[in-house]
């Protein structure tokens, strides 16, 4: 059976109306945000089969905290929620 987190769900709805309200006035901050996670997610993808093929197991899943994380903040996200994971590991 299947489980549906529902803070986790209303927090990402939230997060994609506040960006697509935002978004309609400024076009540039949408743009600039869909951008962001679009270059992480390919950076995640990379990187988890890299540290894979060193035999580190550090790896950071694709769900909506990344999402919203390389979203707002970018590549310094990406460096935080792999830092979280290397810090946890070690």
């Amino acid at each position: 059976m299947t489980t549906i987190n529902i803070p986790l769900l209303i927090v990402t709805i939230f997060s994609l109306l506040v960006v697509f309200l935002v978004g309609r006035k400024r076009a540039d901050f949408a743009i600039n945000f869909f951008l962001r996670i679009a270059l992480c997610f390919v950076s995640i993808y990379f990187l988890n089969n890299v540290f894979l093929q060193k035999g580190i197991l550090v790896c950071i899943s694709m769900n909506a905290v990344t999402f919203l994380t390389c979203g707002f903040l970018g590549f310094p996200g990406l460096f935080l929620l792999y830092g979280i994971a290397f810090f946890s590991f070690f």
